[in-house]
């Protein structure tokens, strides 16, 4: 058995990394989701898009579901406004919170949820937040 770490997030502007796989030998798996897009402090406003979530298509096992999309981060301007996307959820429990500027991402707080991504002012890159483990669930049948 085979518990897929949650991706880290993004550091200094970069991607956030993709949520690690979670299985049970070849009988079921679970394909972590892919990281959020990074965006450096910069003086346009943008949009950056989010990170997928795990495509239950790829994986194998009973009961299969996708896991949710994050959201969009923001940038309005280069001193005080914007906003951190949201992290994607799952059949568990919603993703982290996105934040508005000026701190880290939140973590994950639901089994297969995504990190919130980081806001930060003109000060600097921050770290978006860490995506929760995988989780599996086996049922016995008498």
């Amino acid at each position: 058995m085979t518990m897929g770490a949650g991706g880290a997030g993004g550091v200094a502007g970069a991607i956030g990394s993709a949520g690690g796989d979670t299985s049970v030998g070849g009988v079921c798996l679970a394909r972590g989701g892919s990281g959020g897009g990074g965006m450096a402090t910069g003086t346009t406003v943008r949009v950056q898009n989010p990170g997928i979530g795990g495509v239950a298509s790829t994986g194998t096992g009973d009961i299969k579901a996708n896991g949710g999309a994050g959201g969009a981060g923001m940038q309005l301007n280069t001193t005080t406004t914007g906003y951190s996307g949201y992290g994607g959820e799952s059949i568990f429990g919603s993703g982290a919170k996105g934040v508005i500027v000026g701190v880290v991402g939140n973590p994950a707080l639901s089994y297969g949820g995504g990190g919130g991504g980081a806001a930060s002012q003109a000060a600097g890159n921050l770290t978006g937040g860490v995506g929760f483990q995988g989780i599996v669930r086996i049922t016995e049948f008498k």
